[in-house]
């Protein structure tokens, strides 16, 4: 009998993607690591940021710490980089890092449902 295609193939090596600030290079977490505690905090994060930013074109002060904490502390999370780093990086900067973590995040989605979807090896 012929060895049946597997229908889901795991890897438990964890490869993180790096970003570079001042020369030196950084790790992001990836999201194979993450468990769902943090999927959940981050998507409660993420959400009040929206929430923030949809809200009046005029944001209050208070609205606007609460905004700068978030992203501070989102970013700590994903970026693996000592806290002067962090202290270092711009509201700018922590943007983009977010940005960048969200994306490779939307990827790893994508090819995972593509792999699901895609009919098994030698299926007839």
């Amino acid at each position: 009998m012929a060895d049946k295609p597997a229908v889901l193939d795991l890897d438990t090596l964890v490869v993180r993607d790096v970003v570079i600030i001042s020369g030196k290079r950084y790790e992001l977490k990836s999201p194979a690591e993450l468990t769902i505690l943090d999927f959940y905090r981050i998507g409660k994060r993420a959400n009040r940021i929206k929430e923030l930013t949809e809200g009046p074109d005029e944001m209050s002060e208070g609205a606007i710490e609460e905004m700068l904490s978030l992203t501070d502390a989102a970013c700590k999370f994903v970026l693996l980089a000592p806290n002067e780093v962090h202290a270092s990086l711009s509201h700018h900067h922590r943007l983009q890092v977010l940005s960048v973590f969200t994306e490779l995040q939307r990827a790893a989605n994508r090819v995972g449902t593509a792999e699901a979807e895609a009919p098994p090896t030698g299926a007839k």
